[in-house]
């Protein structure tokens, strides 16, 4: 009876299998936009310059010569006099030692930022900067050869058809409650271009915070969904500590950055990351940083020995060519903008010589406090909502929160996942931690470092483990941008339940640049355990009798070339009789 149930059942499925598979081609045909996607980039998604010509930000490496020239003979004058002065036990001597370089960064500082500062009330000192026309807006069809543009915006073209895929940049500077206003523009434009009266909006970086400020002003009647990858959305907390006046540069921290950046010269990092060279030059910022907020109390000279603070930094380099700039704002975090606010423009900012300025920044400020609110509402009204976060790698260490937090490089996972709980970079979460909310659903990443059940929207909320800020690759090298394209074309609302092949907790083989879930190596159908399944699973595989994803590649992938072969299948065959065979040996023999 048995035999006769299990033939009639397989009957079945076999039936369902063959109607499944006449049924396949008839949806076999490439996939096409299901409405116009609209790329917002971030922070320098193009180059500042003025009147169209003078390229001011980023400069590139050659203009920096002179600086960095000039800096390194400061900081060896630097080093001679203030040892001096401190073998001779003279404080006055270390302070002027110390003056002289602080000094020497701030016109450093002037000579790269200066170019494109703004004035007391948030305005451009100079006419005519922004980004050029050619790079402000157009379609797939006119993209240049930035990372992004190259990567995830030419592949979504190649996949969804290039005339239904635009990208959108802007002067960073200036406050989002303005550059909005030049996105509603943009949007009516697609709209009239391609006839559709809804886009989709994938907000890279800043761009997230812009399409949220978008929304937040104009509503979501033209908008369809909304994408936020590797979003300044709730802020950035290093930058407002940055804007408190903390400020620590950790060496060690630092170092293995550029190790990371610098990995095929492997010389130049060394001598960057272990030279005394570099370790004095950091402990003597830190110094620096110490001295020009605490006076020469900071030095070691007793209370009342001219150890009032100096904050030239402050006055003379953060405030006028950062604070200046609304835009800079947009990183600021809840929890440190009212502090902030006081530490550059003082207890009167609301009515003194800034105020315009400052209730510019108050505007946006409650465009990032009500994110959630406004998100919420857009999905009320009808709008898909995705959130893609990065995490497992450094974010720059120059204050003390930097040290200890998870990120993509550039920004922290907390903000970009708005509001994950994270373990320590390089740490997981105790034995015995316990998911802080929603106890009925697994939010816990596979490594224990994450807890999504914290982030605003935990079902709509993907990490991605190391792979860094807007790090995109082309097709032919890697399969990160499939995600994002998927995630951007819906029409309906995706959670990290709606398909196997992007599950919440994702991860990123950069030397492969391949993206896939989390997976032991040989276990090709995920069920934690090495059987002859996943051996016939890898050799039909490697025979191209299934269809792969990144998934089964790079589980069945066991020399790491990114192709399944028999030799793969072999070497799975052989891990799976070594584990079958430990696990019929006599309990004797096993120990």
């Amino acid at each position: 009876m048995k035999h006769s149930l299990f033939r009639r059942t397989l009957s079945v499925l076999l039936c369902a299998v063959l109607v499944a598979l006449c049924v396949v081609p008839a949806f076999a045909e490439d996939t096409k936009a299901n409405h116009p996607i609209l790329y917002v980039e971030g922070f320098n998604g193009a180059p500042l310059y003025k009147n169209g010509t003078e390229k001011l930000f980023m400069p590139e490496a050659q203009d920096l010569t002179g600086t960095v020239t000039s800096l390194i003979t400061t900081l060896l004058k630097f080093t001679a006099q203030r040892d001096v002065a401190k073998l001779q036990g003279d404080i006055n001597g270390q302070a002027k030692a110390y003056d002289d370089f602080i000094d020497a960064v701030i016109n450093a500082g002037a000579g790269v930022f200066g170019k494109f500062a703004c004035d007391k009330n948030g305005q451009s000192i100079e006419d005519g900067i922004d980004v050029l026309d050619i790079d402000r807006f157009g379609n797939c069809n006119e993209i240049d050869n930035t990372n992004i543009k190259e990567a995830v915006i030419k592949e979504t073209g190649n996949e969804l058809g290039k005339d239904m895929v635009y990208y959108f940049t802007y002067d960073w500077r200036m406050s989002l409650i303005d550059t909005a206003a030049k996105l509603s523009d943009a949007i009516e434009q697609i709209k009239a271009d391609t006839g559709y009266d809804k886009v989709s909006l994938v907000g890279m970086s800043m761009g997230g915070a812009l399409i949220n400020t978008y929304t937040t002003i104009y509503g979501y009647g033209s908008v369809c969904n909304l994408t936020m990858s590797s979003s300044a959305f709730q802020g950035l907390q290093y930058i407002g500590e940055i804007f408190n006046g903390q400020m620590e540069i950790d060496g060690e921290l630092l170092g293995g950055l550029i190790d990371d950046f610098l990995s095929e010269n492997v010389q130049l990092s060394d001598l960057l990351s272990y030279s005394n060279i570099y370790k004095r030059l950091l402990d003597d910022m830190n110094t620096a940083f110490k001295y020009d907020m605490e006076g020469t109390s900071a030095l070691g000279a007793a209370e009342g020995e001219g150890s009032e603070p100096k904050n030239k930094i402050k006055n003379n380099l953060l405030i006028p060519y950062f604070a200046y700039l609304p835009g800079m704002w947009t990183f600021v975090p809840d929890k440190y903008y009212e502090s902030a606010i006081e530490y550059v423009f003082g207890p009167t900012a609301r009515i003194g010589e800034s105020a315009l300025l400052v209730a510019k920044l108050d505007q946006y400020h409650l465009v990032q406090v009500n994110a959630k609110n406004n998100l919420q509402a857009a999905m009320n009204n009808g709008v898909t909502l995705s959130i893609v976060s990065h995490y497992n790698t450094h974010i720059a260490p120059v204050t003390p929160v930097s040290k200890t937090l998870t990120g993509d490089v550039t920004i922290e996972t907390v903000g970009t996942s708005g509001g994950a709980t994270t373990a320590p970079i390089g740490e997981c979460f105790d034995f015995d931690y316990e998911q802080a909310l929603y106890p009925e659903k697994n939010y816990i990443s596979p490594d224990f470092m994450i807890d999504a059940s914290t982030c605003m929207f935990p079902d709509k909320t993907w990490f991605i483990k190391d792979m860094k800020h807007m790090e995109f690759d082309p097709k032919e090298e890697g399969n990160n941008c499939d995600l994002f394209i998927w995630l951007a074309n819906t029409t309906e609302q995706l959670t990290v339940e709606s398909d196997d092949l992007y599950p919440q907790f994702l991860m990123y083989d950069r030397e492969l640049k391949r993206l896939s879930c989390f997976y032991t190596p040989g276990d090709v159908n995920y069920d934690e355990d090495w059987t002859l399944v996943d051996v016939r699973k890898a050799m039909r595989l490697a025979a191209g009798l299934d269809e792969t994803n990144a998934n089964l590649e790079a589980a069945a992938d066991m020399d790491r070339d990114k192709a399944v072969s028999n030799e793969d299948a072999d070497s799975i065959l052989k891990t799976v009789v070594m584990i079958q065979s430990f696990n019929y040996m006599p309990e004797e023999e096993a120990e």
